[in-house]
């Protein structure tokens, strides 16, 4: 409800209760724009809702209370399954977001292998650091 028709007070309040599970990201997402915020929380609720997060935070926010109770850190799950490849989804090798290999414009291929990026920045993030180590 609050990622659906909340606005950044009643993201702020949300916040605050569940500071606790939250934990440190609680300040990062306060820091945000309203169209940040928004998009963080409606990444949560594409997870909630079945789909894959896009961040961090999202998985953070989407997770039950019960789990994070019965895990030491939600980000662990993440960090542990970073070599995860869901069946037709490529992860992108800057910022780690899963990416549709059908649906990017943003690919690049090195030594035959191609590559997939979820945005522009990403892309050229990606060609710059191949420049220098070239």
């Amino acid at each position: 409800m609050v990622a659906r028709f909340g606005d950044r007070e009643t993201r702020g309040h949300f916040l605050r209760q569940y500071e606790d599970v939250l934990g440190g990201i609680v300040p990062w997402i306060q820091g945000l724009s309203e169209d940040e915020q928004q998009m963080v929380f409606q990444d949560a609720v594409r997870m909630r809702e079945g789909g894959l997060p896009r961040s961090r935070a999202a998985l953070k926010l989407a997770l039950p209370r019960w789990f994070v109770r019965r895990i030491a850190g939600p980000l662990e799950v993440w960090e542990e399954a970073a070599d995860y490849r869901p069946g037709g989804v490529a992860i992108d090798p800057i910022c780690h977001m899963c990416v549709d290999p059908k649906r990017t414009p943003y690919r690049l291929v090195e030594g035959g292998q191609e590559f997939y990026f979820c945005c522009p920045h990403c892309l050229a993030l990606y060609g710059d650091m191949l420049l220098r180590t070239a």
